[in-house]
């Protein structure tokens, strides 16, 4: 798939407008999808408008803000299947969450299921019902942020394991990391989307 480049300022967005949403369509009695065009317009606009160092500053992260800067970032769709997310995301067992997108949904299903073991939170249940009927606002407006494979499964999760000697499963690593949307990702492959929009990162 092709990918287009872009300057960094624009997955920095992509990632300050996502998390500002977060709190925007959380409730789906609330959730008005012609005023939150409107807001989401204006607020990338503002964004838009920031310095560099405005825009880092909203960053409350610095291992985030210094990926983000070390990293030349593109645009394009990316294969769910290609794309590991955080281990243990949004309270979901490690166990749930060792595989990609795809498996990471399946065990999900399986789990609600009783058919495998692993904690599914009620939180993240709402949260992927807040996506049901804005679903093609969210897929078309927020793209996934990713970095190269293992810079958060491996460096992060996998390694920690080792250093600490602990009996623990390893993330599986695949061609990247989700760093922001894994619930987003997770909506995604369980209502049969196979490819997202991604802002990919890559070492320089």
């Amino acid at each position: 798939m092709e990918y287009q480049e872009v300057d960094v300022r624009e997955p920095k967005i992509a990632f300050l407008l996502a998390n500002l949403f977060k709190c925007l369509v959380k409730n789906p009695k609330r959730q008005n999808l012609p005023e939150l065009e409107k807001q989401y317009s204006k607020i990338k606009s503002q964004f838009s408008s920031y310095t560099e160092k405005n825009l880092d500053s909203k960053f409350k992260d610095p291992v985030r803000l210094e990926r983000y800067n070390s990293m030349n970032w593109y645009k394009g769709q990316m294969d769910l299947e290609k794309i590991g997310v955080w281990p243990e995301m949004k309270g979901l067992a490690i166990e749930l969450t060792i595989g990609n997108v795809p498996e990471t949904a399946e065990h999900v299903r399986k789990a609600l299921e009783g058919k495998l073991n692993g904690k599914v939170p009620g939180k993240f249940l709402d949260k992927l019902k807040s996506m049901e009927n804005i679903s093609e606002f969210i897929y078309n407006n927020f793209p996934l942020i990713v970095f190269p494979g293992g810079e958060i499964r491996e460096k992060d999760h996998n390694r920690w394991i080792r250093v600490n000697n602990l009996i623990y499963p390893e993330c599986k690593i695949y061609e990247v990391d989700i760093d922001d949307g894994c619930s987003r990702a997770v909506f995604y492959a369980l209502n049969g989307i196979k490819e997202a929009p991604v802002y990919r990162g890559k070492h320089k």
